[in-house]
């Protein structure tokens, strides 16, 4: 070996022996930091929600993989939809990393897509929120009846449908009007209904010809006679990337019907969300090396066999998203050129 050799070896050596010692100074720190303290989840929903379902699950296995064995603790904010859980986080949150927050992704787009007077009250900035990761992704699809006018999309856009949706809005409401909205189809929503059981027993009583945005896997944990009775079909999948079993059986993707690039970055936005349907997320401004202890817990916790076995018992789908790849799509969505935000606000209003 030449002398350039050696001391390219040795100096490879050396980073190499650097970067361990490093990642041990963290995990020491961070053992030292954990130990005997409470780790609070902060979930910006209703106990029992399906987000107040996901976190507590997520707590009570992701502490086996933070040094120190910390105890978890849970609380629930309600409020705004989420962006009250998302103020405190933000504006009171200790930056420590003792704080983890468990939100509506709604809650993260919303300073992008509710009505501006709305969104210049919002106190915080979704780009300074750190983010773990995501334990699940969602696919919404839009079902109709058998007998309804039109059946495809393509069709809707001559043939009027009235689609059921929730009174207090919601991805019923907001799905049906961005597609009306961006794509041309010929909805007249209906929004007199209580919540998602008492929409669909509409549509089963034919007050309604169909459903938009309702979230495959939930249709499939507690209406899965819907499908397989041959009661409803399902005309589209409303998401950024289909659901492996219904691209399978060739129900087309919403980017099908789009007609041209301008449409496509709208409804990109508008599903972006579904991606990161689970988030999990730290004030801004923890330490970089408490960041990289919880995003390596939380992914080998969605990767542990007894945490996935407690999911199933809970009927919780789980897709894992990195902290990594949610900051850099939230950099993207926030970067978007005006009109097509403008764009997909307007896509919502109303």
């Amino acid at each position: 070996m030449t002398g350039a050799l050696r001391n390219a070896a040795l100096a490879i050596c050396f980073l190499a022996v650097l970067g361990v010692g490093r990642a041990n100074a963290a995990a020491g720190s961070a053992t030292e930091f954990y130990t005997g303290r409470n780790i609070q989840i902060l979930i910006g929903a209703e106990v029992g929600s399906t987000y107040d379902k996901y976190a507590r699950v997520l707590g009570r296995h992701i502490k086996r993989y933070i040094p120190g064995g910390p105890s978890v603790v849970f609380k629930n904010s309600i409020g705004a939809d989420g962006r009250k859980a998302l103020t405190w986080l933000h504006e009171f949150g200790a930056n420590d990393g003792s704080i983890i927050g468990a939100v509506r992704p709604d809650a993260i787009m919303a300073p992008l897509l509710i009505d501006k007077k709305s969104a210049e009250a919002i106190k915080y900035d979704p780009l300074r929120f750190v983010f773990i990761g995501s334990a699940a992704r969602t696919v919404h699809v839009c079902i109709i009846r058998n007998d309804s006018p039109a059946q495809t999309l393509e069709e809707a856009r001559k043939q009027p449908l009235i689609m059921g949706a929730n009174r207090q809005g919601g991805p019923l409401r907001n799905t049906a009007l961005a597609l009306a909205r961006v794509l041309g189809a010929r909805f007249r929503i209906v929004n007199a209904y209580r919540d998602l059981a008492q929409t669909v027993r509409g549509l089963e009583e034919g007050e309604v010809h169909g459903i938009c945005g309702y979230e495959y896997g939930n249709l499939m944990r507690t209406r899965p006679d819907l499908i397989k009775e041959d009661k409803v079909k399902i005309m589209l999948q409303y998401a950024l990337k289909g659901h492996s079993a219904l691209l399978k059986r060739n129900i087309p993707m919403m980017w099908n019907y789009s007609r041209n690039d301008s449409e496509r970055e709208v409804l990109r936005i508008l599903t972006a969300s579904q991606v990161f349907a689970r988030p999990y997320l730290l004030p801004p401004g923890v330490p970089s090396d408490r960041v990289g202890v919880l995003r390596s817990a939380f992914e080998r916790t969605m990767r542990d066999l007894n945490f996935q076995a407690d999911a199933r018992k809970a009927k919780l789908d789980l897709y894992l998203t990195s902290g990594r790849e949610i900051d850099s799509q939230i950099k993207k969505l926030f970067s978007a050129p005006d009109f097509i935000v403008e764009r997909a606000r307007a896509a919502r209003q109303g």
